[in-house]
């Protein structure tokens, strides 16, 4: 009887010991299942939702580039593109395999398309194709049931209808590198593109707009179930600029085949009615990324396609500065009409200085020598009055100053004196030098926008600036700092460069007296000049097109009421007037005829 209590004393015992294990375990179990399904409910419902509910931002349509009269020049186009969401990684190489077989590509776009794809393997998304045409989406659209993960977007893309007319203006966009990117998921979506250059990049946040979002519910394999909420996008500014796309055509136009740059503006509100450099480039091959073979073709062009030479290209003004030089001699005090003898050079000490007339010009005036472009006479009269006045005028005319258009490479040029000279080569400034700068050469450098808003000044007598975008309304416009005597000499001069027999563009002059231009010439030397020791003329050893010298031109129009000023240079054209001045003529003549239209 001892032995069976003893049992049943242990097996109890025993039992009551598992009993209570077993509770134990069951409170454990129950209390660890409150935890998760009261407790920190929200915590994990956060966690279980987010395997199916996903924030899709929604870039904002990009603000429209419209010119002054409205006409488009830069747009948003619909793209359309394949996108294969990776929510399912079992299925990725089998889809990869099926849409090779679905859209027809040849060895490199097959070769390009892998390399795409394993460089996007990461992300959560990637763009399969994109500018689809529209056969081969409707290949893939057919077949997307046999496409676990695959869907098609509409999405936009950027578009420049004159491609390279204003490709220098207005700019392009590209897609947000690491360096440009805040911590934003929309910055990352493949239709939210940055102004990386012009107008695009200046105004990139007024165009950008606000991104929105969608909550949508996915399957599996990332397709779309059912869209919960949604936050609408706000589309970006639309801007006017001052351009007019027909002056801008018919001035690209005016410089096919040449190397060159030519600034038309508006002289009392300082409107920038056109901007061509050539040669361009079209903005459209950057906007979805450009090819390696465009890119090493532009950027390798020893004739500088990107570079905007109208602000970012500085040349020496040549015999245009002269215009400067008088001014700073009637400020001076000297009268217009005292006299100087051209006898075809000036000596300074034992140098000789040649006019480019090597039997002379005789005897001129401060508006005979503007008209003849001669050299003895602004080297006479420099000497008198020296540099310093000469930088002191040039300042309020708009030399050596950047106007902070805020288009990339703007360049103030060089506009020196004695202490530039000092600063920089650490010499001291010398007679020779006020003689070389005093027609247009030695250590001087302008931009075509300098020199048209110098022409500007001259014209209207205002402190004009240039203006990239469409004023609208009166502006409070300073006078310049220059007499009214001093402005009516330089007019008289460059009314007779070109309406007078004798002046540098005479042969150029426009006819209908409405529509008369003044103007001035330059040739801004590439390589130093040769005379002959005995007759004194000027020897041209340019016999290539890199060697010859750069012609300039810069007038206004019409010469009794001036509305519209011009700059042209044309790279290596040989001269002045014989490169530069047809063109500014054509500008002049029918930025006047289209006004009166």
């Amino acid at each position: 009887m001892s032995i069976q209590y003893q049992r049943y004393k242990l097996f109890s015992r025993r039992s009551f010991m598992l009993g209570c294990g077993k509770i134990g375990l069951m409170g454990l179990l129950g209390a660890q299942m409150y935890r998760l399904q009261v407790i920190e409910s929200a915590k994990f419902k956060t966690m279980s939702d987010a395997n199916h509910i996903r924030l899709i931002p929604t870039p904002p349509i990009r603000g429209i580039i419209y010119d002054r009269n409205n006409n488009i020049l830069a747009l948003n186009k619909n793209n359309y593109r394949v996108i294969l969401a990776k929510e399912n990684e079992a299925h990725f190489e089998k889809t990869i395999e099926n849409i090779l077989n679905i859209v027809e590509l040849d060895d490199d776009q097959r070769k390009d398309f892998l390399y795409k794809v394993n460089n996007q393997k990461k992300q959560r998304s990637i763009i399969l194709f994109d500018n689809l045409s529209w056969k081969d989406l409707s290949s893939v659209e057919v077949n997307i049931p046999d496409l676990p993960g695959v869907y098609i977007e509409v999405g936009q893309t950027r578009y420049y209808p004159y491609n390279a007319i204003c490709a220098h203006l207005i700019g392009y966009v590209g897609t947000v590198s690491k360096e440009e990117a805040p911590n934003s998921s929309v910055m990352f979506h493949p239709d939210y593109k940055i102004g990386k250059n012009g107008i695009e990049k200046f105004f990139d946040e007024r165009l950008q707009g606000i991104p929105g979002y969608r909550e949508v519910e996915v399957d599996a394999y990332g397709n779309v179930i059912q869209e919960f909420s949604s936050n609408p996008s706000v589309p970006g500014e639309d801007i006017n600029l001052a351009l007019n796309i027909k002056l801008q055509d018919l001035t690209y136009s005016l410089l096919d085949g040449k190397d060159a740059a030519v600034i038309l503006m508006d002289v009392n509100t300082g409107e920038v009615l056109a901007m061509c450099s050539t040669p361009s480039y079209d903005p459209n091959k950057f906007t979805q990324g450009i090819s390696s073979d465009y890119w090493k073709k532009i950027s390798s062009n020893t004739h500088s396609p990107l570079i905007n030479k109208t602000i970012s290209q500085q040349y020496p003004p040549g015999s245009v500065f002269k215009i400067v030089t008088a001014a700073a001699i009637a400020e001076a005090g000297i009268d217009p009409n005292t006299t100087v003898h051209c006898g075809g050079s000036f000596w300074l000490g034992n140098h000789k200085f040649h006019c480019w007339k090597h039997e002379g010009h005789g005897s001129v005036n401060m508006p005979s020598a503007i008209q003849k472009s001669c050299n003895v006479y602004f080297y006479t009269m420099a000497r008198r009055i020296g540099f310093e006045k000469i930088h002191e005028v040039a300042k309020k005319l708009g030399l050596g100053e950047k106007f902070d258009l805020g288009l990339i490479g703007e360049v103030g040029g060089i506009l020196p004196n004695r202490a530039w000279k000092k600063k920089r080569l650490k010499q001291e400034w010398h007679p020779g030098d006020t003689l070389n700068c005093a027609i247009g050469h030695g250590f001087l450098a302008t931009t075509p926008m300098q020199l048209a808003v110098m022409t500007a000044r001259i014209a209207s007598g205002k402190m004009v600036s240039p203006k990239l975008t469409a004023q609208y309304g009166g502006l409070n416009v300073k006078d310049v700092d220059l007499s009214e005597k001093t402005l009516n000499a330089l007019r008289t001069g460059m009314d007779m460069v070109v309406n007078k027999p004798g002046g540098t563009v005479f042969r150029h002059k426009i006819d209908n007296p409405k529509h008369a231009f003044a103007a001035k010439t330059g040739t801004a030397q590439v390589v130093a000049l040769k005379h002959d020791s005995v007759t004194g003329k000027a020897l041209n050893d340019n016999e290539t097109w890199e060697t010859a010298h750069h012609g300039w031109c810069v007038g206004y129009a019409p010469v009794d009421s001036p509305k519209f000023a011009c700059a042209v240079i044309v790279e290596h054209g040989g001269s002045g007037s014989g490169a530069a001045a047809p063109v500014l003529r054509e500008v002049l003549l029918k930025v006047q005829e289209f006004m009166e239209s």
